[in-house]
């Protein structure tokens, strides 16, 4: 028995100490309900609830944020309805503008509601926003109007027939796809994407400007723009937009140094553009703004405008070139046939081509051509078009180059001037875009008309019959001839002469006419079968007199007797000259009467009518054989008096048929892709986002800025334009509603994540009561029995005592 350590009591008080802790520290987990009160009660699953805790609020917030992004969305639907039902209005009108039966009035009527659309569509662009958020519009993106005409195609003419797209025309200057060095495919297209190219702008700066191939093809469907904002203007393709030159909607220069609030404007390369300025904006915040949009980049891209045509259409005129100034510009205008409006004109002239130029012809009456001048490609300035290498415009004096920032830069127009005879001046438009075989095929189908009142008449007597008038219009395209086109304009009593036997010839059924022309030269103008020419006119003449007799019966419509013809003599040795015998007649000696004609009553509408009765036939034979033997008979009895060409003075009209069209390609409005986005913060964790597309939208966007219903044609085009609008805005809110789509379920995943989370955070830190309670009636038990056995251990020491008493 030892008394120097009492190692009962120690271990018993040990003991108690521990159970006494071990008591506690259940008692706190079942008075605070969690497993984990302290990092010592569970380093690592202290470590994973704290992250799971993280989680839970993080996906709790998040969803939150779903929520205000769906917010978002439903205002931008709500706009975007709006737009949707004017677009359709703006359809609806569009369609009854494009009918001809509107007055200009009513146009304009309808143009102005349209107009108002159109403002209503850019103010909702401007003022929808969420929380001060711009939903279609950047603080200063720019809206652009018209059509850029800076980059063209210009076409090659291909070994088998036809054209293609052969390369670029830019600045006036055309580049070809091989220089470019643009990737082709198999088929020699241009592979798809978008391709860097260098060109040489107006200033002659090599510059960079990226062209868009969508494959399958030689043509870009459009290019992109970079504006280059900095403090003395806007940048686009190397060339300076001052800004002390843009002007506002109130006609105000820019003031850099101080800004007045307003809509200014800038022209580049035939496009529009504008952008919005707000009151205290400085010119650095107006540079930043242009160059940004607050929330990402933006470009500008062009879009071809499908199927398009360029004419090359030539206007005529007279010139008075390489001739005395005692010759009037009459003088080289020729006359030929009558063509029963009192008149004589020419056709036939037309244009042909070769390797050398372009050639002035006319055509005989009677067979043949004979070309005129020549104008050469050189000549003209149209080298290029002949091997394709220059590609410069040429410099020519009679050549008018027009550039400026309404016009292509590469558009000429070219006159052609037949330099020794007709006086002809031929002007034509045509630019880079052409082929060589387009430029020529279009020449080729020129035709032109000339229709003058210059003619000489012949007065005749006829042996006291009915006079027959004659009039006679000379043309010749031997240029031998001349000198009678010289003097057609003049007075030609002293310059034609008659021969000495003034009377019609008459050989047979043939009649003839002879005259000597101012150089002395004689010619003789016969037709043949007079009889049965004039038996089939008269034949012609009796079948509608009858049809209009009839008309005149059954619906008192009027049934004029008297009809007029002609018989043309033409010069025996082809020269082109010829002689007009006109004569009038009358068939009233028919003496049609009603019962020559079958009444035919119809029951229905109790109308009458009649129809010829061909057993009236016999009655009217006699009277029209009478007509014929007097039509042939003054014919064969006429003797000229005189000639005159007091007539007024000659004038001409000019026409051009058969113009041609060619493929050409044009670009339409530009539509702006701004690259909008915000991010709906998804997650607990970074880069955990919903990525929320907020495409740009206004008139000029959704390419009805310019919609305009003055015309058919116009009106009729702006039907493309507005469809486009509506599926541009369909497309916008279809997005949305995937969008919100998405985000709903975004919610619905974060609220689910959280509840699972929470409740593996549960299990992880909160309190099993059923087993913690086992745990501290255990340690309240030992508790208990270690206070008793402590009491006993303290009373060894009496033991010890009575030993040494």
């Amino acid at each position: 028995m030892r008394i120097q350590h009492n190692m009962a009591a120690v271990n018993c008080s040990t003991n108690f100490g521990i159970n006494g802790k071990k008591a506690a520290d259940s008692a706190e987990k079942l008075s605070s309900g969690y497993r984990i009160n302290r990092a010592a009660d569970d380093a690592a699953g202290l470590t994973i609830t704290e992250k799971m805790r993280w989680q839970i609020r993080g996906l709790n917030r998040a969803a939150q944020n779903i929520e205000e992004g769906v917010c978002l969305v439903k205002v931008a639907d709500g706009a975007l309805e709006e737009v949707h039902s004017m677009l359709q209005r703006m359809g609806e009108l569009a369609v009854q503008g494009a009918n001809d039966t509107n007055t200009k009035a009513d146009r304009q009527a309808i143009q102005d509601e349209i107009n108002q659309i159109k403002s209503e569509i850019n103010r909702i662009s401007k003022e929808t926003d969420y929380n001060g958020i711009p939903l279609f519009k950047p603080t200063t993106m720019p809206q652009l109007s018209g059509s850029p005409w800076d980059v063209r195609i210009y076409h090659e003419d291909l070994p088998g027939g036809g054209v293609r797209a052969a390369g670029i025309v830019y600045s006036g200057r055309r580049y070809s796809y091989e220089e470019l060095k643009l990737p082709v495919d198999l088929n020699d297209n241009i592979i798809s994407g978008k391709h860097i190219v260098q060109v040489e702008n107006d200033l002659g700066e090599l510059i960079s400007i990226p062209l868009i191939f969508d494959g399958g093809t030689r043509v870009p469907s459009g290019r992109e723009y970079e504006l280059d904002p900095n403090k003395e203007g806007v940048r686009i393709d190397g060339i300076l937009h001052e800004w002390g030159k843009m002007k506002n909607e109130r006609g105000e220069f820019m003031n850099v140094d101080h800004i007045s609030a307003g809509t200014y404007s800038f022209m580049h390369a035939g496009m529009t553009v504008s952008f919005e300025v707000r009151d205290g904006t400085d010119l650095g915040s107006l540079q930043d703004e242009l160059r940004k949009d607050g929330l990402s980049d933006y470009t500008l891209r062009s879009e071809i405008i499908p199927d398009p045509v360029q004419p090359i259409n030539p206007a005529i005129s007279f010139k008075d070139t390489k001739v005395p100034v005692t010759i009037d510009i009459q003088d080289f205008i020729p006359g030929s046939h009558y063509d029963n409006i009192n008149q004589y004109s020419i056709e036939g002239y037309g244009m042909r081509t070769s390797e050398q130029g372009i050639w002035l012809y006319i055509k005989n009456p009677l067979g043949g051509t004979t070309d005129l001048t020549l104008n050469t490609w050189e000549e003209l300035g149209l080298a290029e078009w002949m091997d394709g290498t220059d590609k410069k415009p040429n410099v020519n004096p009679d050549v008018t180059t027009e550039f400026g920032e309404d016009a292509p830069g590469a558009e000429k127009v070219y006159t052609y001037v037949d330099r020794d005879f007709t006086g002809f001046q031929i002007n034509f438009k045509v630019d880079n875009e052409v082929s060589h075989g387009e430029l020529r095929s279009a020449i080729e189908a020129w035709q032109i008309d000339c229709n003058t009142s210059n003619r000489m008449d012949f007065q005749i007597a006829n042996g006291g019959a009915s006079p027959v008038n004659i009039r006679v219009g000379s043309h010749s395209p031997n240029l031998d001839a001349y000198g009678t086109q010289y003097d057609m304009g003049r007075n030609m009593s002293g310059q034609m002469v008659l021969t000495a036997n003034q009377h019609v010839a008459v050989n047979g059924e043939a009649i003839s006419f002879t005259m000597t022309d101012a150089n002395g030269a004689a010619y003789t103008m016969q037709a043949d079968n007079v009889s049965n020419t004039v038996t089939s006119q008269v034949e012609n003449a009796v079948t509608s007199y009858i049809s209009r007799f009839a008309n005149s019966l059954s619906y008192g419509y009027g049934a004029d007797s008297s009809f007029s013809n002609l018989i043309t003599l033409y010069s025996q040795d082809a020269n082109g000259y010829s002689v007009d015998f006109a004569y009038d007649f009358d068939l009233s000696s028919l003496n049609l009467t009603r019962d020559m004609f079958i009444a035919t009553t119809n029951p229905v509408t109790n109308r009458t009518t009649y129809t010829w009765n061909p057993a009236s036939d016999a009655r009217i034979a006699a009277a029209k054989a009478a007509v014929i033997n007097n039509i042939v008979s003054s014919l064969r009895d006429v003797t000229v008096t005189s000639v005159s060409t007091d007539n007024g003075p000659p004038t001409a009209s000019l026409e051009v048929r058969s113009p041609l069209t060619t493929l050409n390609t044009r670009y339409s409005s530009l539509s702006i892709e701004a690259g909008r986005e915000i991010k709906i913060q998804s997650g607990a964790l970074g880069k955990q986002y919903i990525k929320l597309e907020l495409p740009s939208m206004n008139s000029s966007i959704l390419r009805v800025g310019g919609v305009d219903v003055s015309t058919h044609e116009s009106a009729s085009a702006a039907l493309l334009n507005i469809y486009y609008g509506i599926e541009y805005v369909s497309r916008m809110r279809s997005g949305y509603g995937a969008t919100q789509n998405r985000m709903e379920h975004a919610i619905a995943v974060n609220e689910v994540t959280a509840e699972n989370t929470q409740s593996a955070e549960s299990l992880l830190r909160d309190t099993d009561y059923a087993d913690e309670v086992v745990i501290y009636a255990k340690h309240q038990i030992l508790t208990q029995a270690g206070q008793a056995i402590l009491a006993q251990s303290y009373r060894s020491g009496e033991s010890v005592l009575n030993l040494l008493q």
